[in-house]
């Protein structure tokens, strides 16, 4: 297996930094979840609704993986159209 050297005097790569999101507004907890609206970067105005687990114990506080973001233009408009025809022909007990 063949290994690339960089040539002498050249730089390492820079690694690439996360752009930091815009936390626009923040939405009452749901159980353990937070609902955030949320700005990809400040070069990028799409809004996005990001639903994500929040953990609070001992060893870890924060938001964790488990969740989902959704662009606000189309998945989300969708996403609620889902929820509620679902809400709708849900058998009532």
């Amino acid at each position: 297996m063949e290994t690339t050297v960089p040539a002498a005097g050249t730089a390492a790569p820079r690694a690439r930094q996360a752009p930091t999101q815009i936390v626009v507004r923040e939405f009452p907890e749901i159980g353990k979840y937070k609902v955030r609206l949320v700005q990809k970067s400040a070069r990028d105005p799409r809004l996005i609704l990001d639903v994500r687990e929040y953990a609070n114990g001992p060893n870890y506080q924060g938001f964790t993986r488990r969740g989902v973001r959704l662009l606000l233009d189309g998945e989300a408009t969708r996403l609620r159209e889902t929820i509620d025809q679902a809400i709708s022909e849900a058998p009532r007990s």
